[in-house]
């Protein structure tokens, strides 16, 4: 079990476009990580960078969603993830995620997510 850090650009912008729909200023970086186990890539973390707070956000690929890789996950998470976002002077994790959105916010709290329940306005300006 292991989290790579990728730095190909190329390749970073693939996995961007193809499992995450982040809505952030081009100002922010971005990291991409890849979940491994047994040597699979069962998913991939991008963390936004907010100076001492980092915005995580988990995507695990459909054959992995089942409670012996997610096990798995969560181990990395807690074990090697947090640590480095420590190690990086991260003080806080934060993320959103859709309300309604049942095992995402489910697997957010097994992660160790404390979830609140937020109305959130917003109006882009074009």
């Amino acid at each position: 079990m292991k989290l790579k850090q990728l730095r190909e650009q190329a390749e970073i912008l693939a996995i961007k476009q193809s499992c995450f729909e982040l809505d952030v200023p081009p100002t922010i970086p971005i990291l991409i990580h890849q979940i491994m186990i047994d040597g699979q890539t069962v998913g991939y973390v991008a963390t936004e960078d907010y100076d001492t707070a980092a915005g995580p956000h988990i995507f695990i690929a459909e054959g992995y969603k089942n409670p012996s890789y997610l096990k798995k996950v969560t181990w990395i998470f807690h074990n090697v993830y947090c640590p480095l976002m420590k190690e990086l002077g991260k003080d806080i994790l934060i993320t959103n995620c859709d309300q309604c959105d049942f095992g995402t916010t489910n697997f957010l709290q097994k992660l160790g997510f404390q979830v609140k329940h937020l109305a959130i306005a917003e109006f882009k300006l074009y």
